[in-house]
């Protein structure tokens, strides 16, 4: 990777989370390509049949916290079988080489604390990114 000086990028950042200490969540540097793709999707609309019609809506904020942990994931050592850590030749529950669909696939089944824990923390590595007040949710 280009060393691009005081502009480069600041690499994988490891999170901790708060409930399991044990587990971590790895969150890459967001590059240009990655905002690239982040504004496609926040442009993109979806159709919607009401009584009037077809309205188009905006992504929902749950779409948009799945779209960038899916986006800047960098691995995890959360367990995919209780049984067996990860540390101990367990699966993760998210392969390290997973495409974005995967991951947003799997985030499905997650519950929402851990969700909005991975996206606070991509928030205040990278302040253009996750919700706009870590307040509120």
């Amino acid at each position: 990777m280009p060393n691009f000086g005081k502009y480069g990028l600041v690499g994988v950042t490891k999170h901790e989370f708060e409930k399991e200490t044990q587990w971590y969540w790895n969150i890459k540097a967001v590059t240009s390509g990655m905002e690239l793709d982040n504004s496609k999707f926040l442009a993109h609309r979806r159709l919607v049949a009401t009584v009037d019609g077809r309205t188009e809506l905006p992504p929902t904020v749950m779409e948009v916290a799945f779209h960038e942990i899916a986006l800047c994931f960098g691995g995890t050592n959360i367990p995919d079988d209780e049984s067996k850590p990860v540390e101990e030749g367990g699966a993760p529950i998210i392969p390290n080489d997973a495409t974005v669909e995967q991951i947003k696939d799997k985030l499905r089944i997650f519950p929402r604390e851990i969700l909005m824990e991975v996206w606070r923390a991509i928030g205040e590595i990278y302040p253009y990114w996750g919700p706009i007040d870590p307040n509120a949710i």
